[in-house]
């Protein structure tokens, strides 16, 4: 979606309602320490993160939402603070870290320990129109139209490209989060792609099947309850 010149009010209370929930939960979420805190002489480390942002219409290419066939920072670069690590450490990182690698940093605080879990090559894909099942079969969300794009981030560089050969560079400063700025498309997909388990085609056509899912009933009656199903 782009916003034009009659947006920017609408635009401009989105904004607040943003800013405004994000200070609500920063606070809620200190009060929640406080009061762990104040129950256990135990060293307690909390993590907190999140699993996409939102465009809001700040940078050149004007998008907002969070549509599922765009890995703009804005939706990528997520919090990831960890409160009171075991160890030494510094305050703030600025070296790459995944999603991927959540399982390893948790096993480890666990233990006491603190895994380091930045990468040189850190890898993102989305999947376009996630409608639900009884909507793809119904042909409400064409299977043809669902997109697999990806994302990798390696040497400051942010690589994004589709399965149908479209590709952006972007560039990316540590001290500006959620900033990027497009540099070319021009830089080997195929090159970017070997950084990945399956190439791009096989999981585009993969996401255009409708068989029906190997999962156990307590994941599939999750996945109803969040309105996947």
């Amino acid at each position: 979606e782009r916003i034009t010149a009659g947006d920017e009010e609408t635009l401009g209370w989105y904004r607040d309602l943003y800013w405004t929930s994000i200070d609500y939960l920063d606070r809620r979420i200190v009060g929640f320490i406080d009061r762990i805190q104040a129950v256990t002489d135990r060293e307690t480390t909390v993590v907190v993160t999140a699993d996409h942002g939102n465009d809001l219409a700040l940078t050149d290419e004007e998008h907002w939402g969070h549509n599922a066939t765009r890995l703009t920072e804005a939706l990528l670069h997520v919090p990831l603070v960890v409160l009171n690590a075991p160890g030494d450490h510094e305050e703030r990182q600025t070296h790459l870290v995944s999603h991927l690698e959540l399982p390893e940093l948790l096993v480890g605080l666990a233990d006491g320990e603190r895994p380091d879990i930045t990468g040189t090559d850190v890898r993102a894909e989305r999947i376009g129109n996630s409608g639900s099942m009884e909507q793809l079969e119904a042909g409400e969300i064409p299977l043809e139209e669902n997109m697999i794009t990806r994302a990798l981030y390696r040497d400051g560089v942010k690589y994004v490209w589709d399965h149908h050969g479209n590709g952006e560079v972007y560039q990316l400063d540590p001290d500006r989060p959620c900033w990027e700025q497009k540099r070319s498309s021009e830089f080997d997909i195929d090159e970017m792609e070997a950084a990945f388990e399956t190439d791009i085609e096989t999981v585009t056509q993969e996401s255009r099947s409708t068989d029906p899912l190997d999962i156990d009933d307590g994941t599939a009656d999750r996945l109803r309850e969040l309105g996947y199903l």
